[in-house]
């Protein structure tokens, strides 16, 4: 369902200073082609404190899914004739009324075919159209949401909606037209300049630009023609100005067409590259970029004038003349040239690039993202950064002590958190390698922590290496049942149970990305591209670790085991692989977490599943994985399903 909000909207003043000209224009003329060298100008616009707006979540009973984002993050946006403003990112698509301060989120849940969104656009006839990272594409009526069925594979970078309401898509292979019966492509073969398109525009004869690196390409219903630009420049952002001539961002430059003529004007001491560009109703030029900021371009006196407005993505003019913005990590602005209203979200994880989890004693979650870890009571989001005592923001790895405290591995060192304080490790401590790429906690509440080259247990406060039975990289760990741990390298899958290691050998030799081991011994290991292993807990009846050094599992079924003594091979069923044609529609195996049945849920490239029965269930509903391998999985207390959906946030199931 969608999720609504409302503003408690604040007004950032900002003064305005007066603007000099700082350096001379330069100009070298062609025939048709003129380039002229322009400095910069700067304002200064001292900002107030912000508060943000309320974001109220979705709730509900019964089997659904539910998706958590942040939409701080706007990439994308676009007018509509009513007033409405739309931005989209990886939070999915938002829809703001500037009238009485609300807005309302749509992600999967709501019908998306996935919440990282890469292009939007307003058709003639007032629907919405998107695309999507993974390739789709989607259509909004103003009820419902419908996904238009098209080849797989593209990335879908930009949108356009012609006049007679043809969709033109750009992808990383080429540009589509969809008419809304017929597709037709366009590539490097059809006489387009290159095949990944960076940025389109429909002007209103119907005439159809592209732009991509190194120039543009036009089509007018017959031919195409290139017009090549500054070599290696890419053009990111082409419109149609009141006056009917066309202006392309290409760079640090801005390039002007008016059908006979082109011009490029270049800063000079440059501010750096834009990647977004709007035209104000009376045509005014305006650019911006995460490094550039907020850029007005003076065409009668040549020269740039600079806004101190950070890190904006994306930006529209509304009829009345107010630029609307759309940044990186502070939602979206309205600026009219004197003051800013901010529109901004709380109360939502702090990032939407999901790489670790973990469910608390308390019942909380927790969730690993490379802007910080978010913490989930049921009912309220609050986050936590290197300013709260976190050794780094990027979190790749979670697990929690029987104590109640967390653990978190990260980027730079290992950090805890217990009764809302927070400890950090680093190589003082005994942390020789600070990458952390897993994290374990036994029953008994000894932490294990493991880097590529090392494996580690805190003894005190400080942190001893151990060595595994193999000098081969370590891949990931988990803990077993009685108390010990599971280690994963490149050369296999090896237990340890304080004194004593043993070695599993698998029927293939592939990387080995998640252990879980459930209540009844059961043994899971996700693999990456070789499918899922179970091994029976029934096994460990029959091998006496002390004295067994290998166990081999053979593709033909059998379990052999090896010691000192020779070699044995043991009677029964004792483990099992699944993937493609196996139960599982596909090898791609994104990760796996412990139910509370003994049983575990698994996540592939095609849904969620679960074994039952000597069968798998497929749970997908309305959720795309996405084509990223990691996707963490986290089961509450409560039964649900918590999954991080790959640069989309978090989706929630209630099987």
């Amino acid at each position: 369902m969608a999720r609504i909000g409302k503003n408690l909207s604040f007004k950032l003043i900002a003064t305005l200073l007066c603007l000099n000209m700082i350096g001379a224009c330069q100009s070298v003329a062609g025939e048709n082609d003129s380039t002229m060298i322009v400095q910069k100008s700067t304002q200064s616009t001292p900002p107030q404190i912000a508060h943000p707006i309320s974001l109220l979540h979705p709730s509900g009973q019964g089997t659904h899914w539910v998706s958590y984002t942040n939409i701080d993050d706007a990439a994308q946006i676009a007018l509509d004739p009513t007033g409405n403003i739309w931005t989209a990112g990886q939070g999915g698509v938002v829809r703001w009324d500037s009238q009485n301060k609300t807005y309302q989120i749509f992600t999967t849940s709501d019908g998306l075919p996935e919440n990282y969104v890469t292009a939007l656009a307003v058709a003639p006839d007032n629907k919405i159209w998107v695309g999507t990272h993974s390739g789709y594409i989607a259509e909004y009526d103003g009820n419902s949401w419908t996904t238009i069925k098209r080849k797989p594979g593209d990335i879908i970078s930009c949108l356009a909606i012609a006049p007679d309401g043809a969709v033109w898509i750009g992808t990383n292979r080429g540009i589509d037209k969809f008419d809304g019966k017929n597709w037709n492509t366009y590539t490097t073969q059809q006489g387009i300049l290159d095949n990944y398109i960076q940025s389109i525009a429909v002007t209103s004869t119907g005439k159809v630009w592209l732009g991509m690196i190194g120039g543009v390409s036009s089509f007018d219903g017959t031919i195409w023609k290139n017009k090549r630009l500054e070599k290696g420049k890419s053009v990111s952002g082409i419109i149609e100005a009141p006056d009917k001539t066309v202006w392309f961002e290409s760079g640090d430059a801005l390039v002007h067409f008016d059908g006979r003529q082109w011009k490029t004007f270049v800063t000079k001491g440059a501010f750096g590259s834009a990647s977004s560009l709007a035209i104000s109703p009376n045509g005014e030029v305006w650019l911006a970029g995460l490094g550039s900021g907020l850029v007005r371009f003076d065409e009668n006196e040549l020269r740039f004038i600079e806004y101190p407005i950070p890190d904006i993505l994306c930006m529209a003019f509304s009829e009345d003349g107010a630029l609307w913005l759309g940044g990186y990590r502070w939602g979206i602005l309205h600026f009219n040239g004197k003051a800013l209203d901010s529109y901004k979200a709380q109360d939502e994880p702090i990032g939407n690039s999901i790489i670790s989890g973990a469910a608390a004693s308390d019942g909380s979650l927790w969730f690993g993202t490379d802007q910080g870890a978010s913490r989930f009571d049921g009912e309220h989001w609050k986050n936590y950064t290197t300013a709260d005592g976190l050794s780094n923001n990027i979190v790749l790895s979670i697990a929690a002590a029987p104590d109640g405290a967390m653990w978190f591995g990260t980027e730079d060192g290992i950090s805890t958190f217990n009764k809302g304080s927070w400890r950090s490790y680093k190589g003082k401590d005994g942390l020789t390698d600070r990458r952390i790429l897993a994290l374990a906690v036994t029953p008994d509440g000894t932490v294990w922590a493991n880097s590529q080259t090392s494996l580690f247990r805190l003894d005190g406060d400080l942190w001893t290496a151990i060595l595994p039975p193999a000098s081969e990289s370590i891949q990931t760990i988990g803990t077993r049942i009685d108390g010990g741990m599971w280690i994963a390298t490149t050369n296999g899958l090896s237990g340890f149970d304080g004194q004593n290691w043993i070695s599993i050998v698998l029927p293939v030799r592939a990387p080995i990305l998640h252990i879980v081991q459930t209540g009844n011994r059961d043994l899971w290991i996700e693999t990456m591209e070789s499918g899922l292993f179970f091994i029976s807990g029934q096994l460990w009846d029959q091998v006496s670790p002390e004295n067994t050094q290998v166990i081999t599992l053979d593709s033909d079924g059998l379990v052999k085991t090896s010691n000192a003594s020779g070699n044995s091979t043991l009677n029964g069923r004792l483990w099992a692989v699944y993937g493609l044609g196996n139960g599982i529609p596909g090898n791609e195996i994104r990760a796996i977490a412990p139910g509370q049945d003994d049983n575990v849920w698994v996540v592939t490239d095609q849904g969620i599943f679960r074994p039952t029965d000597e069968s798998w269930t497929n749970y997908s509903g309305p959720i795309m994985v996405g084509p990223d391998r990691f996707s963490p999985i986290v089961v509450d207390q409560q039964g649900s399903i918590w999954i991080g959906i790959p640069l989309g946030g978090l989706a929630k199931f209630t099987p």
